[in-house]
């Protein structure tokens, strides 16, 4: 029998083991869910990325769609969104200045997407001879068409 586990799982399980437990053995979630913070950031701005590069939809108007949403949860859940209108700004900016950027330097001219939110495992062999699966997700598996080269693109938010 081979066990799968993620960095994430491994990181949990080094931080709290209790909260490892609830999490990956129980399957326990949180009733709510924080829309505000660093995470809540990174999972919005990297769902419209990968609209963006998997489904070719425009960029700004898919991180609209998705702040629209949660704006809608948010006043469902009555919720104060003072805090959500700054990140989602800040998140709007920052996907901004990655369009330019991509732009002035042709970054994506040549760029064929082969793969959007891949699952890659790898089987580790254990000392008691059974084994373990890690598990890791890409972001975009990419060709570049001049040079025939293929890449992993890893997108990144930092607080």
């Amino acid at each position: 029998m081979s066990v799968e586990i993620s960095n994430s799982e491994m990181q949990t399980f080094r931080d709290c083991r209790r909260k490892w437990w609830l999490q990956y053995v129980r399957r326990l979630q949180p009733l709510r869910v924080s829309k505000v913070g660093p995470l809540p950031l990174g999972t919005r701005v990297h769902a419209a990325l990968e609209a963006h590069y998997a489904e070719g939809a425009d960029l700004l108007s898919a991180y609209r769609d998705l702040t629209d949403h949660e704006r809608l949860v948010i006043a469902t859940e009555g919720l104060s969104d003072e805090k959500f209108e700054d990140e989602a700004e800040l998140g709007r900016i920052m996907l901004e200045g990655y369009l330019k950027w991509v732009e002035d330097q042709g970054l994506d001219s040549d760029l064929e997407v082969i793969g959007v939110e891949e699952i890659l495992r790898y089987p580790v062999p254990l000392r008691d001879g059974s084994e373990a699966t890690l598990l890791g997700k890409i972001d975009l598996r990419i060709v570049r068409k001049v040079s025939n080269t293929r890449a992993v693109l890893d997108f990144k938010t930092a607080a």
